[in-house]
C-alpha cells in the first residue's frame, strides 16, 4: 500500500470517528451550560475542543478545526474569568460547535 492510500484510509478512520467526539463534545458543553457552578464539564470541553481542533487539521478537515479554535478560545475566556455565561456567550459556542458538525 502506498503512503497515499495509507493517508487516505487515516483519515476516513478518524472522520468516522469525528462525528461521535463532536457529539461527546456536544454534551460536554450541555452540561456545562446546565449546571454553571460545576467546573468539571467545562473544564472536560474546553480540553477535547483543542485536541479535536489539533487533530481535526491534522487530517485536513480545517472547517472543523476553525470552528473548534473559536469554541476553545471562548471556554479558556470563560474559565479565566474574561466572559461571562451569558445565553450570548452560549449561542456563540453552539453556532460554531455546529459550524463544526456541519463541516465534519
Amino acid at each position: 500500500m502506498v503512503i497515499e492510500e495509507k493517508l487516505a484510509r487515516a483519515r476516513t478512520e478518524y472522520q468516522e470517528k469525528l462525528h461521535g467526539r463532536l457529539q461527546e463534545l456536544a454534551g460536554l458543553l450541555r452540561k456545562a451550560r446546565d449546571d454553571a457552578a460545576e467546573h468539571g464539564p467545562l473544564h472536560a470541553a474546553q480540553r477535547l475542543a483543542h485536541r479535536i481542533c489539533g487533530t481535526a487539521g491534522t487530517f485536513g478537515f480545517s472547517g472543523v478545526s476553525d470552528a473548534l479554535a473559536r469554541v476553545d478560545m471562548l471556554l479558556l475566556e470563560l474559565l479565566a474569568g474574561r466572559a461571562e455565561p451569558v445565553p450570548a456567550f452560549w449561542t456563540q459556542v453552539e453556532q460554531s460547535l455546529r459550524q463544526a458538525i456541519n463541516d465534519c
